[in-house]
């Protein structure tokens, strides 16, 4: 029930004022999970109560005239998200599932990570905007380690318990929890769906507090407790006995390490302190952070191995060779039941479902968005902390799923450190560059 109070409140200070409303809502959208429901009825397509919230705000936000875009240019992104919503649609329209089936997740595709992104950009523009949400986000990253540490004692999830409950339809009930089943013990999750997203929210955050205190000395709104979460964030991260969040972390963290900047050794006080804080905790799960690095850790560890990531791509590209153009959908593996679909074992990495689900424009697609990520936005920008970001993020897709995982929390950071950039804050130089940026298709004339 409170899920829903916070909603109806986050709601009603939208009618008074959309930004801050919205705002709320961005930070609120960190706690819902998929079994807050509200509508689960066998044979009607599942609407949660995060999908609802972001399909009225999307609407909301183009259709009143009382939302003024902010933003000096459209969203940088938009090109390739038009490009990968069009392959969507496409391999929806030809799926094997049929298009009713594909229709909901579509839906839910298409606002979260292609229109609700548009309006975080649009509506995110000042000092103050960004402050309030980071405080919020804050606040909330906080109490999730500590109830990380608090889950971790005692074993068990309650949070998780309770929103099973919320679920009208108990077969829909969504259960990503390990609990003690596997050789690594308890994995914690927090107040995320998966222990892999749980740990990849943690390792971002902390990416990007350290980042603006490097590289920019920000003034971030609660500072000192962003740093102490920052920290906390770490021994969370080990606790979710995933190896994909320290790969990110590994990778991300290249973006602030600055050896000729005297900020970059006082970030070590408080990392130390922590290590030394939490030293039990990470002695006792030493095999985890070792089994990046070594063969015998990662055997101790067990999970997912080279023989394992062949075999499923070798069953995709055999699902592939069914529909090359367009795909099978991304519903083929509720309708075909075949050695192939079992030899994908879930799919542990995105092009495992991409090359399968939507075919050669799929493949295109998605590399045309990896490229915009990874090179062609952090160059123009000239921001090292998008690349090594992006890097990150794209290199632990390829090596695994990330259920659980907030695409659009991603998407926060790499529209701050864009309006942070000189690039963007100095209108003038923009408008110089305006002609090759429209021949590039980097930004457009606004159309909406």
């Amino acid at each position: 029930m409170i899920f829903y109070i916070l909603a109806g409140l986050i709601g009603l200070c939208s009618v008074i004022n959309f930004k801050r409303g919205f705002i709320l809502f961005l930070a609120f959208k960190l706690l819902l999970v998929q079994n807050i429901t509200l509508i689960s009825i066998p044979g009607v397509p599942l609407l949660t109560l995060d999908m609802f919230m972001s399909m009225v705000y999307s609407f909301w936000f183009f259709m009143s005239k009382n939302n003024r875009k902010t933003a000096k240019y459209s969203f940088p992104y938009l090109t390739p998200n038009i490009v990968i919503s069009f392959s969507w649609i496409i391999s929806s329209v030809f799926s094997v599932a049929g298009i009713g089936a594909e229709l909901s997740s579509l839906i839910g595709d298409l606002v979260n990570s292609v229109i609700l992104l548009i309006v975080a950009w649009e509506v995110l523009e000042t000092k103050e905007d960004f402050d309030f949400l980071f405080g919020l986000i804050t606040l909330i990253i906080f109490g999730s380690c500590i109830y990380a540490l608090f889950e971790y004692q005692i074993g068990a999830n309650p949070l998780k318990i309770y929103t099973a409950t919320l679920n009208r339809d108990p077969s829909r009930t969504i259960d990503w929890g390990y609990g003690n089943l596997t050789s690594r013990g308890y994995h914690v999750q927090s107040i995320f769906e998966h222990a892999i997203g749980a740990g990849l929210i943690w390792a971002l955050y902390s990416v990007f507090v350290f980042t603006s205190i490097v590289k920019y000395d920000e003034k971030l709104k609660y500072k000192g407790l962003a740093i102490i979460t920052a920290v906390l964030c770490l021994p969370a991260m080990i606790l979710t006995k995933q190896r994909s969040c320290l790969v990110f972390y590994f990778i991300a963290a290249l973006g602030f390490i600055k050896p000729q900047k005297k900020r970059t050794y006082l970030i070590l006080i408080p990392l130390m302190a922590g290590i030394a804080l939490f030293s039990t905790y990470l002695m006792d799960n030493i095999d985890i952070l070792l089994s990046i690095f070594s063969k015998k850790a990662q055997a101790s560890v067990a999970g997912s191995t080279a023989e394992m990531r062949f075999g499923q791509l070798d069953a995709a590209f055999s699902l592939f060779a069914s529909s090359p153009i367009w795909g099978l959908g991304s519903k083929f593996s509720s309708v075909i039941d075949n050695t192939f679909v079992t030899r994908l074992l879930g799919g542990e990495s995105i092009w495992f479902s991409v090359i399968p689900g939507y075919g050669l424009l799929g493949i295109v697609a998605y590399l045309f968005l990896a490229y915009w990520m990874v090179y062609r936005i952090p160059r123009f920008f000239r921001s090292i902390e998008l690349f090594y970001v992006a890097l990150a993020y794209w290199v632990v897709i390829t090596l695994t799923s990330i259920p659980g995982f907030k695409l659009y929390f991603l998407y926060l950071y790499f529209i701050y450190f864009i309006k942070k950039s000189n690039k963007y804050k100095h209108n003038s130089d923009l408008r110089k560059d305006e002609w090759r940026i429209q021949r590039t298709l980097i930004f457009h004339k606004r159309v909406f």
